[in-house]
């Protein structure tokens, strides 16, 4: 007589006791029947598991290999009134419905240790490269490794991504920041999260992340640190310090800002200058104390070129928010030194009683365009602004604009964005 027990779809075969086993001993059986287990197990963790973090996320069970797929939606809607003097110095500014972003990408971790991002966004008609690179990590003695075309490592605002900065558009200030550009990168984190730095070299890229000889060449980098912090109460002081030293060929050197407006005109610009070299310099600052933050930062170009006379540029921003709904707040990266997702305590529009997280903000930002003999204008912004947060992929925006422009006029303008990302 014999008894039969299936474990994971086979079949094994055991005697009574005293039975003759003609073709293979029992402990053979056992030991073939706990390969093809451990076979099926390693199989098993090949496979991926299809989860849900602020995004479609795949891994392995093994974490060997995680993959994001990932996208966003910003759709704007602009009204913007400009006095006369304004309109007959700058020009007639309109009002205007555009998707400012509306971007799709892939990004993960493959065998622990190589990272890879490729996004791409398609609001100007074609799939122009954002994020396009490919990183190491736990490198001995510089930690990370980052190779291809993404943002030069300088400004708090800039580093901290446009799905969580707190106004529609960075301040007038950016335009003495590097964006994206192609090359290589270094960066870590120190001291338990409470230092990081970053430092690279980059050649001045086209929107398909292109360069020739004759780009425009920089080195770049950043410090951070968060002198004091409270995880628990969640406050916390945040400093650091960046710059670049910029070659420049001919005359490729150029800065001009909207206002804050990414369909208005550029209401300050100094034109392309002959320069030999560009050094940027900034200095940011950042305070958090439970639903209140605020944020500063100067910025600075020094510009060396006999033509132009070595004309400076200067600009800085400062603003403050706070959350109306309890236990809200901005949250803090310390792996790259800026600000991250906004999570409501309670989602708008599911079970419960939650309407979502609310934040009021307020902004002043100034551009100096006006040295030696380039007159590119001077620009002081002042916004209002009011977010709803539905839940951690999904908010409303409402920024209230005045910009002035020396001997040049006026405008005010109202701002919506409708805005999704995972």
């Amino acid at each position: 007589m014999r008894g039969v027990v299936k474990v994971s779809g086979i079949i094994l075969f055991l005697l009574i006791p005293g039975q003759v086993v003609a073709q293979e001993s029992l402990e053979e059986r056992v030991s073939r029947l706990e390969k093809l287990l451990s076979e099926q197990q390693e199989e098993k963790e090949k496979d991926f598991r299809v989860h849900w973090k602020e995004g479609l996320r795949f891994d392995t069970h093994d974490k060997t290999v995680q993959l994001k797929i990932g996208g966003r939606i910003n759709t704007d809607f602009v009204w913007i009134d400009e006095s006369d003097k304004l309109k007959r110095n700058i020009g007639e500014q309109n009002d205007e419905v555009e998707f400012r972003r509306a971007r799709i990408y892939l990004a993960g971790t493959i065998y622990e240790r190589v990272i890879f991002k490729s996004e791409y966004d398609f609001t100007g008609g074609d799939a122009d490269f954002k994020d396009v690179y490919l990183g190491l990590t736990k490198v001995p003695v510089v930690g990370n490794i980052r190779v291809g075309h993404f943002k030069e490592p300088m400004s708090l605002e800039q580093q901290t991504s446009g799905k969580y900065i707190t106004f529609l558009e960075r301040s007038v200030a950016d335009a003495l920041v590097p964006g994206r550009n192609t090359g290589a990168m270094v960066h870590n984190t120190e001291c338990d999260g409470n230092l990081t730095w970053a430092i690279g070299a980059f050649k001045t890229a086209n929107d398909f992340g292109e360069t020739n000889v004759e780009s425009q060449g920089a080195v770049t980098a950043r410090i951070t640190g968060t002198p004091w912090r409270d995880e628990e109460s969640n406050r916390l002081i945040h400093v650091g310090l960046s710059g670049s030293y910029r070659a420049n060929p001919s005359d490729s050197t150029r800065f001009r800002a909207r206002p804050e407006i990414n369909t208005a005109d550029r209401f300050v610009d100094t034109l392309a200058m002959n320069a030999d070299e560009t050094m940027l310099w900034g200095a940011e600052a950042a305070v958090v104390c439970g639903p209140f933050s605020a944020q500063a930062e100067y910025l600075m170009a020094n510009v060396e070129s006999d033509i132009m006379r070595d004309p400076t540029f200067s600009g800085f921003y400062v603003y403050g928010s706070v959350f109306l709904t309890p236990g809200d707040r901005r949250p803090y990266s310390s792996k790259s030194g800026s600000f991250g997702r906004v999570k409501p305590q309670k989602n708008a529009f599911t079970k419960g009683d939650g309407i979502g997280a609310i934040e009021l903000a307020g902004r002043f930002s100034t551009l100096d365009l006006d040295s030696e003999s380039v007159n590119g204008g001077e620009l002081d912004n002042y916004t209002f602004g009011v977010n709803w947060y539905l839940n951690p992929n999904t908010r409303i925006m409402l920024n209230l604009i005045r910009s002035n422009v020396e001997s040049n006029g006026n405008a005010e303008a109202a701002t919506v964005r409708f805005a999704i990302d995972f």
